[in-house]
């Protein structure tokens, strides 16, 4: 997952080791769902997909990286 963020931001070693374990249970998720669409061996709809990744934590994710950027922008 390429997630977008400005140069220099950083995360604290909490947050860094948080996002970690859950990124890859999200990635982990993806591919294969990716392989079973295409195979065609999933009849999972986009949406029920979406909401497995964030029942991931997925939203975590996306929180702590936004709380690095605004720790970054705030400097």
């Amino acid at each position: 997952i390429n997630i977008g963020v400005p140069r220099g931001y950083t995360l604290t070693e909490e947050e860094s080791s948080s996002i970690n374990s859950k990124l890859t249970a999200v990635q982990t998720l993806i591919q294969e769902y990716e392989i079973n669409y295409i195979l065609g061996t999933d009849n999972t709809s986009f949406d029920e997909f979406k909401e497995k990744v964030m029942q991931y934590g997925y939203q975590d994710v996306i929180d702590t990286y936004q709380a690095a950027v605004d720790r970054f922008n705030a400097r």
